[in-house]
């Protein structure tokens, strides 16, 4: 199966096939590139495994790794590692990139930024982040457990915005368009959406099956 995917702005696709490599397209998917070159391997494995996979407006492809993170500028031909001030061999869950080329990189326990494409970071802030993703305003959406929080200010200050997750589900995925749907995933077999940018939510998936 495929653990993370990303798209950049000329429509390649970055994924990373599990227990396999990193991959990338550049012709919607019908054939595949491997580049995990420059990558280390995981721990007791012989390939690189890619937590996570984000794109900048201006090429630049990231990868989150368990041992940080990783700057590619030709579409992952090659790679540079790009993680100053995270602190070591940090274990980097999820990667998100703003219109104004600020990357933000979750890792196991903190929340950090950089404005020069990784060169070096910043803390932002603390806690256990499952996923990440900036919206079409250039908010930050974390989610902490079963919490989904925004930031409208780079994450000096949060929202809750109250998605009711049912049990002990946590949050998985997180989705924005460009309209102010927001869509989450839980581990569980509940999902929920909004339609009113987080003001309401209502669930999907508990039945999910093929219709067919």
């Amino acid at each position: 199966y495929f653990s993370c995917l990303a798209i950049d702005s000329m429509g390649a696709i970055y994924t990373m096939a599990q227990y396999d490599a990193p991959y990338r397209s550049t012709d919607g998917g019908k054939t595949w590139r491997n580049i995990s070159s420059d990558l280390p391997n995981a721990s007791g494995y012989s390939t690189p495994f890619v937590n996570t996979f984000a794109c900048e407006k201006n090429g630049l492809v990231y990868a989150g790794l368990a041992n940080g993170v990783y700057r590619s500028s030709n579409k992952g031909s090659s790679w540079v590692r790009a993680d100053s001030g995270l602190g070591g061999d940090t274990n980097v869950v999820a990667l998100a990139v703003d219109s104004a080329g600020t990357v933000f990189s979750a890792t196991d326990s903190e929340l950090f930024c950089s404005t020069d494409s990784g060169s070096f970071w910043v803390l932002v802030d603390t806690g256990s982040i499952s996923a990440l993703t900036i919206d079409f305003k250039d908010r930050i959406l974390a989610s902490y457990g079963q919490k989904l929080y925004r930031s409208t200010d780079e994450g000096i200050s949060w929202t809750d915005l109250s998605v009711p997750i049912p049990g002990t589900a946590t949050i998985s995925a997180i989705a924005t368009d460009w309209t102010g749907k927001i869509c989450v995933g839980t581990y569980s077999e509940w999902g929920f959406r909004s339609l009113d940018d987080g003001i309401s939510w209502l669930p999907f998936g508990s039945n999910l099956r093929d219709s067919e």
